[in-house]
């Protein structure tokens, strides 16, 4: 069941993510689940957070998109999750069928619980606007922390970790079905603008489609600042789970 916790204000800046056809059509999942080791990013997620937190069994994904870092979570902690996107949870409620699942802003979700952990990832961050959004929402997942809690945020490319404009093309096949997109990437200010063309192939009509998506490219320091003046203890991994590295915060028992 998916609950709506989006209030005006909140819509107007939904989503933080992908679009609802690249979400409904199955093309998301079909090119992440190529390239995302999702069981195995889990586990190493499951090892940190026991780690840190031992006895964790509650844990809370934010930006969870269509579950399927929730789905592997859910072998080792009681899972909640929320989005923006009512198209990506309406896809995640398919995998996920007695999960609670919520469309709701990270900077203004109140789930009325805390949580031992809660995850933030595939740089779901990076669509923040600005600084003090990405305050705002590292201080509200922080107050759903229980004492002693951990809270994971995979980030966005930073701004000094950032080259060149460039393109990419990657495709994919599964059971009879192919997809393809190409990718350009550019920086406008303070912002990475992806360019996204799919074309879709299942035995039907060729579809094709455009996304464009805009990332704000936040520093190391506006991270560690937003977690610390959340009040956590932070730390800083460098590589993470897929070469962008990984924030953690603890909060104080």
């Amino acid at each position: 069941m998916v609950v709506r916790l989006l209030d005006a204000a909140s819509t107007a800046q939904a989503h933080l993510g992908a679009s609802s056809e690249a979400a409904a059509s199955g093309v998301y999942d079909l090119l992440h689940r190529a390239t995302r080791p999702y069981e195995a990013e889990a586990r190493l997620l499951e090892a940190l957070i026991i780690e840190r937190c031992p006895g964790a069994t509650s844990l809370l994904d934010v930006a969870c998109g269509t579950g399927e870092h929730l789905r592997h979570l859910a072998d080792s902690f009681e899972v909640t999750g929320i989005d923006a996107s009512a198209a990506m949870l309406r896809v995640a409620t398919t995998k996920l069928t007695t999960v609670p699942l919520h469309v709701a802003d990270m900077r203004t979700f109140s789930l009325r619980r805390p949580f031992d952990a809660i995850t933030c990832l595939f740089s779901s961050v990076g669509y923040l606007p600005d600084v003090t959004g990405l305050r705002l929402a590292v201080s509200n997942m922080a107050d759903h922390l229980t004492p002693g809690g951990v809270l994971v945020i995979e980030p966005w490319l930073h701004q000094d970790a950032w080259s060149a404009d460039d393109t990419f093309a990657e495709s994919v096949t599964e059971a009879g079905r192919s997809v393809s997109r190409i990718l350009t990437v550019s920086v406008r200010d303070d912002f990475s603008v992806l360019s996204m063309h799919y074309t879709v192939s299942d035995g039907g009509p060729v579809r094709e489609f455009d996304e464009i998506h805009h990332l704000r490219l936040f520093s190391i320091d506006d991270h560690v600042d937003a977690i610390q003046a959340a009040g956590l203890v932070v730390e800083h991994e460098p590589v993470g789970l897929s070469g962008r590295g990984i924030f953690i915060g603890r909060q104080r028992s």
